[in-house]
């Protein structure tokens, strides 16, 4: 019998380089997250992939300032305050994606910027839903883009693709569908998505699952899959070079030695600007809108149904609608043609000016108690 000790193999760094591999590094803080994310960059970069970095508040990515060429990313409104002889800025409307995408350069590390000019997480969660969407569509749209092979590293990923638990902002659960639905696609389409989280739980499971290769740095005993219990007291004790790797196959490998091509240093920038809501949601598509929108559809489709004797009372719409009768009455009125719905059965007269304000009684409201007399 083997033991499954025997499947313990050590491999090279170099291993999560294999073309289209999806790679996700796990790890406390400190443990080199961000360090292999800046010497995958640079890999990917000298492999001539376009290389993309969603860089948050902690502005990491330009540790490999003066190693690497770059191209910032900022959005329309906004100033980066940073000059460098090898840093190209680039202005964008945070809702013409395809435009953004078209900037990219591959000849130098692309880094978006717009969480470090977005303070609401629901704004933020908008833009990122959006960018997955788009990404994938404006990708497949074209052989030439497709021959092109493109990396998106995601630091902090769990944020924006967090498990049910983590999930606390209204819209990441749209996010985390947006980007699930996308990794399904991302080879097919050459794109590789490369992140790093604290903990596998805060990562959506399907989104997880999609990831060829799982790198674990220091961690703790609770963070180990439970497929791999024997081998848990071994993550608490791993060095800042030494890491965990489970491939496509869930074998267990480890990595002696983690390359350090950077370390990683935090920047602060002068900046001015910020995103607002209206910068990224069309006034067509805000909540207001939408549900005059769906509400006048509603409207539209009852009448027709009362034209045609489908539903011949207030009570019929109220029940279709599943809504308060009194308030199925004041839609119809609002669309004027109130006067076309037919009366209840037994009501063969219209309302009288009276009872203009409100429905009638008689016709919308159920009495709370049977009279036995």
């Amino acid at each position: 019998m083997i033991s499954r000790l025997e499947r313990v193999q050590m491999i090279d760094a170099r291993t999560l380089l294999k073309p289209g591999a999806h790679v996700i590094v796990f790890g406390r803080t400190g443990s080199g997250k961000t360090t292999i994310l800046l010497w995958l960059a640079g890999e990917y970069y000298q492999i001539d992939e376009t290389v993309v970095w969603r860089d948050s508040s902690s502005l990491e990515s330009f540790s490999l300032l003066g190693i690497v060429p770059m191209k910032v990313h900022v959005p329309m409104g906004c100033t980066f305050k940073l000059e460098h002889p090898h840093l190209e800025h680039h202005s964008f409307d945070p809702k013409a994606f395809p435009a953004l995408f078209e900037s990219f350069d591959p000849d130098k590390l692309n880094v978006i910027v717009f969480d470090y000019f977005c303070f609401e997480d629901a704004v933020r969660l908008i833009f990122w839903s959006n960018f997955f969407h788009e990404l994938w569509d404006w990708k497949s749209r074209s052989l030439k883009r497709i021959k092109r092979p493109l990396a998106l590293i995601v630091d902090e990923f769990s944020f924006i693709c967090p498990g049910e638990k983590a999930s606390i902002v209204t819209g990441q659960r749209r996010l985390t569908n947006n980007i699930y639905k996308s990794m399904t696609s991302f080879r097919k389409w050459n794109i590789r998505l490369v992140a790093s989280g604290h903990n596998p739980n805060d990562v959506h499971y399907g989104t997880r699952q999609q990831f060829s290769f799982k790198m674990y740095k220091k961690t703790s005993r609770q963070a180990v899959p439970s497929d791999w219990w024997m081998y848990a007291h071994l993550f608490p004790k791993l060095k800042v070079y030494e890491a965990i790797v489970f491939d496509e196959d869930d074998d267990f490998n480890k990595i002696k030695r983690t390359p350090f091509f950077v370390e990683p240093r935090k920047v602060v920038v002068p900046r001015t600007g910020e995103v607002k809501r209206e910068q990224v949601v069309d006034e067509e598509d805000s909540p207001r809108k939408s549900a005059q929108r769906w509400r006048k559809r509603a409207v539209d489709a009852a009448l027709l149904l009362m034209r045609h004797g489908i539903l011949e009372t207030f009570k019929a719409v109220s029940d279709f609608w599943k809504i308060d009768p009194s308030y199925a009455w004041k839609l119809l009125k609002s669309s004027g043609e109130e006067d076309e719905a037919p009366p209840e059965e037994g009501q063969d007269e219209a309302p009288s000016q009276e009872e203009e304000e409100g429905p009638p009684a008689s016709r919308f409201s159920v009495p709370n108690k049977v009279d036995e007399s």
